[in-house]
């Protein structure tokens, strides 16, 4: 009689974990934990030890792939507008001073810087953002630190031509020209994570049978413990001879996949 309690346990079916996702497999892993009374020892609970370990390192893994697709990106706008209003208030300060009689000395020099800085006017800040920077670059290269940026010092102020250059610098960071662009963080595979506990899962579903057969006197602890694991097989193994889906329907295992997060807290054992 002892050894008919056993027969159904064959090693065979427990070889390998069932397909699942990642959500899948953590849910199965967390259900499995679940499903031990603590009355087994000796290897199954090594192994399911072992278990709890990878579903905690795929936890953390899917925790870092989540953290990495929601950095959020540099926008490049609020310093593409800051540049835009510097040099559209340098414009407009020139056309406006060369407006005056010409007996004003300054109105003279004001059309001449005009028409060096912005010999097509304003329409090199609605270029593509790196194309901007550039035509910017080179106009204050034109400007420089000598007698070409002291008039233009008398005429606009050092405070716009600051703000210009300021503007200019962090337009050039942002966009990675000046300076090297942060790497774009990539977010980790979890195909090796995802391995790990499913490979988990059919060594600790093998540790229980083992020890089924070794000492039937724990069977039904044994069966409590693969209930999880037999419950998401048979369920499968209906969807697939129906036609639908093999993923883990929401009502075979608590928690079902579909509740299951990177924090979502894995029994001890």
């Amino acid at each position: 009689m002892a050894d008919d309690a056993v027969t159904d346990l064959d090693p065979a079916r427990y070889l390998r974990a069932p397909v699942l996702d990642v959500p899948g497999a953590i849910a199965l892993g967390i259900a499995l934990l679940s499903s031990t009374d603590g009355s087994l020892s000796g290897a199954p609970h090594a192994s399911a030890k072992r278990l709890r370990a990878r579903v905690l390192e795929l936890q953390a893994r899917w925790a870092e792939q989540r953290a990495v697709a929601s950095t959020p990106k540099t926008d490049p706008r609020p310093a593409d507008q800051r540049l835009d209003r510097a040099w559209a208030a340098v414009g407009r300060r020139l056309e406006t001073l060369s407006e005056l009689p010409e007996t004003v000395p300054e109105a003279k020099l004001a059309a001449t810087l005009y028409e060096r800085l912005f010999p097509e006017g304003l329409t090199f800040l609605a270029m593509a953002f790196e194309k901007q920077w550039a035509e910017s670059e080179q106009r204050l290269k034109q400007i420089g630190d000598g007698p070409t940026a002291k008039q233009l010092t008398t005429l606009v102020g050092d405070f716009l031509l600051a703000e210009l250059r300021t503007a200019h610098t962090e337009y050039g960071r942002v966009l990675g020209i000046t300076a090297a662009k942060a790497e774009k963080a990539t977010p980790p595979s979890l195909v090796e994570a995802l391995r790990g506990v499913t490979q988990a899962i059919a060594a600790y579903s093998l540790q229980l049978v083992a020890a089924a057969h070794a000492d039937p006197e724990i069977v039904p602890a044994v069966r409590r413990a693969l209930r999880p694991l037999d419950d998401i097989r048979s369920a499968q193994s209906r969807r697939a001879a129906a036609g639908e889906s093999p993923s883990v329907p929401d009502d075979t295992i608590a928690p079902p996949p579909s509740k299951v997060g990177p924090t979502t807290p894995v029994p001890d054992v």
